[in-house]
């Protein structure tokens, strides 16, 4: 900070008259240019003035601070036009004002500067002076310490959680939009409005995770302190060529919150181009609709039905009373899970083993409605069960052939994380064991399309999946029908294509009362899928037997939805890959399996449409729960 005073020359004395004509025309400059002023004061033949700005502005400041009042004197004093007249000197020079002491210095000696010179108390002076000057707060905002008009950028997307240092040094430093779980990109966003002016304009492209996820909070709150402009969502639209992303586009300024901002949620319509697709999507929202809380982005068409739903019904958390657990973790999968072919060797050795031997699933284990057939078990040592492992021989050998340091819950490095947990036990305590042996629903935490089951054989799975205890089969139908997919996607985080069903978000979701409505149909869908599940999976051992082929391809395994022609080449595909020299099947021999291939993809066609059709009637029925009028339904599978 800098003190300018002009120096001394041949000088005018200013009668209190003239000081306030100069004072006027000084005050009228300082409130149009807005210029940052802490105090000022005239003094007969000199004026004082504390002014923070920019110092390559304060020549030309200083210089119509100086032609405009020397103008308005001459016209007072009548001088003729074509004389000249001196009211400034013609230089001035700078002092620093290098701390806080200096600054209080400097204020406090033009604020009795009259006093010093023993001129009366001028109070007309005094009321202009403390009309046009500003506060500390307003002089040192952003705009005088190197503030840009514009920030645009794409910032770096990095969780914190694996760059520690980073991460203590950020905290250190105070950021509002800071969480130890959060993404650096938070970061940026609260540094780009920094190095703002104040009115500057932000812009970046980055994930938008944020509006939804629990580290999102503070970021959420930051956004609503500023001028909201305009958010576009670009949904499921792909436009990093390699890498699956969902972006969006936050435009503000940095400014006071305004009521309303633009919102385009962008929808994939052909070769429209990206100006017109955000044109046509774009709607204008309450600032006020939005708070700390998840963000649920999305057409006013689709929050009006979302408002009535939420008005209408409770959430899914409310209507299983909270009761909705993760699978086990072991924190050492190949250890605890094991194949049949070892389920059977350590119960062979030791009987007592078939005691904590549990069929479990994987997330990639089920699909819509059904699981495949059980090919994991799980060695479930749970810590709630509080075992002597040396009652159970085979495991024990089993699990020290990993070596006890490994199993180990030490947290040190070749060990399971830290735990109280015992060498031989599951990571977690799984107090809620006893639920995986009750009628559930089972669902993967990650999903591409709807995929919940409902169990009743006492399954188990591992931590890549969540069970809902119930015996409530028309939830079942909700969860796989399209509007409950449509709820999924309004209130959970969208990832890598699919939706990440974290409780938090998921126990959202508004869920109709339920009376056994959807109970019939939805035994009968489970009942075609897993007869369709028994053809196909026969036509598949058929063909690993018969061609000693290990594993087939993803469109061997969906044989029902190829041609002949297209199965038929495929096979030639694997054979190759199983046996090199292997000749291509006999003509009578393609005969043979044409015929028996056409017979199997008849019954697998017909179950297939029998399915569909009992899924379109689910979604019917589902709509109908709900209330929905024909537009609402149209909103639903618009999306």
């Amino acid at each position: 900070m800098i003190e300018y005073k002009v120096k001394k020359g041949e000088t005018i004395w200013l009668d209190e008259e003239l000081e306030m004509v100069v004072a006027n025309e000084l005050a009228a400059i300082i409130t149009e240019d807005e210029l940052n002023v802490l105090n000022w004061n005239i003094c007969g033949d000199h004026v004082h003035m504390l002014l923070v700005c920019d110092p390559d502005e304060l020549a030309n400041t200083v210089r119509k601070l100086k032609g405009r009042s020397a103008q308005r004197t001459k016209e007072c004093l009548k001088v003729p036009r074509e004389e000249v007249f001196h009211l400034w000197a013609q230089k001035f020079n700078r002092k620093p004002i290098e701390d806080e002491d200096g600054l209080a210095n400097v204020f406090e000696y033009i604020q009795h500067n009259r006093e010093k010179h023993n001129l009366p108390l001028n109070k007309e002076l005094q009321l202009l002076v403390s009309e046009v000057c500003c506060s500390y707060e307003e002089a040192f905002l952003p705009e005088y310490t190197g503030g840009f008009d514009v920030v645009i950028g794409n910032p770096p997307y990095v969780k914190l959680e694996t760059r520690k240092e980073t991460s203590t040094a950020l905290e250190k430093q105070g950021y509002d939009t800071f969480t130890k779980r959060g993404d650096l990109y938070a970061i940026f966003v609260e540094k780009g409005f920094d190095l703002l002016k104040p009115k500057g304009i932000y812009s970046y492209i980055m994930p938008n995770k944020w509006m939804q996820a629990g580290y999102g909070k503070p970021l959420r709150e930051f956004f609503l302190t500023k001028e909201l402009i305009q958010f576009i969502d670009f949904g499921d639209l792909q436009i990093f060529d390699g890498a699956t992303t969902y972006p969006c586009i936050f435009v503000a300024r940095n400014d006071i919150p305004k009521d309303e901002f633009d919102v385009a949620v962008l929808v994939a319509i052909g070769e429209t181009d990206f100006n017109t697709n955000v044109q046509t999507n774009t709607e204008t929202f309450t600032t006020k609709d939005f708070s700390g809380d998840t963000w649920v982005i999305s057409s006013k068409r689709e929050n009006k039905l979302l408002e009535k739903l939420n008005n209408v019904y409770v959430s899914l958390d409310e209507y299983v009373n909270g009761n909705a657990n993760y699978g086990i973790k072991t924190g050492f999968t190949e250890g605890f899970i094991i194949s049949e072919e070892e389920k059977n060797k350590l119960i062979e050795k030791d009987i007592k083993a078939k005691e904590i031997i549990k069929p479990v699933l994987r997330g990639r284990d089920i699909k819509k409605w059904i699981a495949k057939p059980i090919e994991k078990y799980l060695i479930s040592t749970f810590p709630a069960f509080n075992l002597d492992i040396n009652d159970y021989s085979s495991i024990k050998d089993h699990l020290l052939k990993y070596g006890k340091k490994r199993l180990e819950q030490s947290g040190e490095k070749g060990s399971r994380k830290k735990s109280s947990g015992k060498w031989f036990e599951t990571q977690d305590s799984i107090d809620y064991w006893e639920l995986f042996n009750k009628p559930k629903i089972m669902y993967q935490k990650f999903q591409v399309s709807p995929c919940f089951i409902y169990d009743e054989q006492g399954l188990y799975c591992n931590d890549s999946m969540w069970i809902i205890p119930t015996e409530n089969k028309s939830l079942l139908g909700i969860l796989n029908s399209k509007m409950g997919w449509w709820l999924i996607t309004k209130y959970c985080t969208q990832i890598r294509g699919g939706c990440q069903l974290i409780w938090k978000y998921f126990g959202q979701i508004p869920i109709p009362e339920l009376n056994g409505e959807l109970d019939d149909h939805v035994v009968n869908i489970m009942e075609l899928n897993n007869e369709l599940q028994k053809i196909t999976d026969s036509f598949s051992e058929l063909l690993q037997s018969k061609f000693d082929i290990d594993k087939l391809s993803r469109k061997l395994e969906s044989w029902h939805d190829l041609t002949f022609k297209e199965f038929l080449k495929e096979l030639e595909k694997a054979r190759k890959k199983a046996r090199r020299d292997c000749n291509p099947l006999p003509i009578q021999e393609q005969a043979e399996w044409m015929e028996y291939f056409n017979q199997q993809k008849a019954k697998a066609d017909d179950l297939k449409s029998q399915i569909a059709q009992t899924d379109s009637e689910i979604d019917a029925m589902v709509y109908d729960l709900y209330g929905l009028t024909e537009e609402e339904i149209r909103v639903v599978e618009e999306k």
